[in-house]
């Protein structure tokens, strides 16, 4: 065999192999969005006064929580509120950090004695003053709202499997879209 002919049958064998993991990814896709539609018709029977569906939902304008980009010619699904709660939790773990040390000094200065109406007072104005840094982050984070928090705070566990399973095929669709490319890519080049 000569190595055109090795080439081919690597490029075949390749093609043969991303039309499989293709023929499994729309399988289960097909599955996620079967499960997510038969989760969301649970929820809306566990809820008898109203139903989950296109009447209950919020068209407030705010930012989309997911936004695909485009890298290399290649299509990635980037999770803005879950970067967002990432960088609260941070954010939390070092004001705990703070917390506990101003704990300790409060501590030793509990020990004197001291006037209660005097330290209201200063707390009062402590807790009065903010900083445009804190207003910033609160709108960053008003804007990326979790879609399930539209219908209340308290949902079936049924809604958050459905979206569980619409986020999967979400996920799996942009792992579709880039085998189509690759596939196409790969045909053109046996061509």
């Amino acid at each position: 065999m000569t190595t055109m002919e090795q080439t081919i049958d690597s490029k075949t064998i390749q093609l043969l192999e991303l039309l499989d993991k293709y023929q499994q990814l729309t399988t289960s896709n097909r599955e996620n969005f079967i499960d997510g539609f038969s989760n969301l018709s649970r929820a809306n029977f566990q809820n008898d006064k109203s139903k989950y569906g296109l009447e209950k939902f919020d068209f407030r304008c705010y930012k989309a929580c997911k936004i695909i980009d485009i890298k290399h010619d290649k299509f990635e699904l980037i999770n803005r509120l879950m970067k967002v709660n990432n960088n609260n939790n941070n954010n939390n773990n070092n004001n705990l950090a703070t917390t506990d040390s101003t704990s300790s000094d409060e501590k030793e200065s509990s020990k004197t004695i001291r006037n209660r109406k005097d330290e209201k007072k200063t707390t009062t104005a402590t807790t009065t003053t903010t900083t445009s840094e804190d207003i910033v982050e609160k709108t960053d984070h008003d804007e990326f709202r979790d879609p399930i928090k539209q219908f209340g705070t308290i949902v079936p566990y049924e809604l958050y499997k459905c979206q569980e399973n619409f986020n999967n095929g979400l996920n799996q669709l942009i792992q579709i879209i880039n085998l189509q490319k690759q596939i196409n890519q790969l045909i053109q080049e046996l061509n």
